[in-house]
């Protein structure tokens, strides 16, 4: 993803990665990632649920990809139990309008 961030920003996207916890755990995941992207903490969970990123199991959430317009309109949503299959970058350049 971050490889494609600077492709995705041309195309107004602002790209970040949220999840469940605290910010200081969002800083531990960002390190652990090694990425350049923002990583956001979201303690209350009450984001990812409006999101539709809810509980699959015990604490564990669904993982995915949303688009969401400046206006809050989903453009493309991909939401998975496997967070390794929630990326799917054709399908997020053709929600912003870019080529894949």
């Amino acid at each position: 993803m971050a490889a494609r961030a600077d492709q995705l920003k041309r195309l107004g996207a602002e790209v970040f990665v949220i999840g469940p916890g605290t910010e200081e755990r969002a800083a531990q995941l960002k390190q652990r990632l090694g990425v350049s992207i923002p990583v956001l903490g979201d303690p209350t969970g009450a984001g990812l649920d409006a999101l539709g990123l809810t509980k699959v199991l015990g604490p564990f959430r669904s993982s995915g990809t949303v688009v969401v317009d400046r206006d809050g309109k989903v453009l493309h949503a991909l939401r998975t139990a496997n967070p390794n299959a929630g990326l799917r970058l054709p399908a997020i350049l053709s929600a912003l309008g870019g080529d894949t």
